[in-house]
């Protein structure tokens, strides 16, 4: 018999920016935005959203539903509150799989959400903090080690009001790369993760890239634009952030006010729509604890279940 309420837990999960350029798949850097997860047991599932996926239509397909059906033990009631811009190539989806997976009591929050998300470096990054390298093994073996970095790094993050899903994103990357373009890679993403420690070490050219980013600016050709403002602007390097359409600029804590100034009137100028922001990388990653939610987000409306398979 369930109780009709138990002990809350709480998660909260950074969201982050990957690839940095040539690390497509590999890299991943841990950023100050968040998912907060609350779980309690209960007599059925219930669900309330705030934020940035507050409207979101919660069918079978949808994450939470997902984590629900292959995480929970038992009926929960569940607050889900993110600042995550969706749909921007800022780990969204990862850290709300982490902080499902974590708040719901999965003995290994980074396995659970890796299954359910399918992107290895943002999860490791969202859970670790700071910036990683995640490496697939082929099965379930998988190999995480955390970069340095520098403390004076500040990143500079462009998020374009327009949105692109990632598996759009994912769709116009080409297959086959030639050796030419294989080995441009892999001396940039070595050379990249070497620098990150130094943030008077990057330049540009060690976050070009021949994988991934010259077919997503397809999707979005503004992007070169941004990056151009961003390199303009005084970013030691700037990249698409994930699966896009939003770009990081890599600047040094007492360049970023100016640098971001200097992109916000670049944008202005080109009449592209997006908010500039800079943070320094989240070095916390996973934080787990029981403490119940603001009651303004306990007492929001329940998300229907109809189609979740879970009502």
């Amino acid at each position: 018999m369930v109780a009709p309420h138990g002990p809350w837990r709480f998660a909260r999960a950074p969201g982050s920016t990957a690839n940095l350029g040539p690390g497509f798949d590999a890299l991943g850097l841990a950023i100050p935005f968040e998912t907060r997860v609350w779980a309690r047991p209960n007599s059925r599932f219930v669900v309330r959203l705030a934020g940035t996926g507050g409207s979101e239509r919660l069918d079978s397909g949808h994450l939470i539903a997902r984590a629900l059906s292959q995480v929970a033990r038992e009926p929960v009631e569940l607050v889900v509150a993110s600042d995550i811009p969706l749909a921007r190539g800022l780990g969204s989806s990862g850290s709300l799989a982490l902080a499902l997976a974590a708040a719901l009591g999965a003995t290994d929050p980074l396995a659970a959400a890796i299954v359910l998300e399918g992107h290895p470096e943002n999860a490791a990054a969202s859970a670790l903090g700071g910036a990683v390298v995640a490496v697939g093994g082929g099965g379930d073996e998988l190999v995480l080690r955390r970069v340095a970095l520098d403390a004076r790094l500040r990143l500079v993050l462009v998020v374009p009001e327009r949105r692109l899903a990632t598996a759009e994103a994912r769709a116009v990357v080409a297959r086959t790369l030639s050796l030419e373009d294989a080995v441009f890679n892999l001396q940039r993403v070595a050379a990249l993760v070497a620098s990150l420690g130094d943030v008077e070490a990057l330049a540009p050219l060690l976050f070009e890239d021949r994988l991934h980013q010259p077919w997503r600016e397809r999707l979005f050709p503004e992007a070169v634009v941004v990056r151009d403002a961003l390199i303009e602007a005084g970013c030691r390097g700037a990249a698409w952030s994930g699966a896009g359409p939003s770009l990081v600029g890599f600047v040094e804590e007492e360049r970023a006010p100016q640098a971001a100034e200097a992109v916000r009137a670049s944008l202005v100028r080109v009449a592209i729509g997006a908010s500039v922001h800079v943070v320094a990388p989240d070095l916390r990653g996973l934080v787990v604890g029981s403490e119940p939610p603001p009651p303004a987000l306990a007492e929001g409306p329940a998300v229907p279940f109809e189609a979740s398979g879970l009502g």
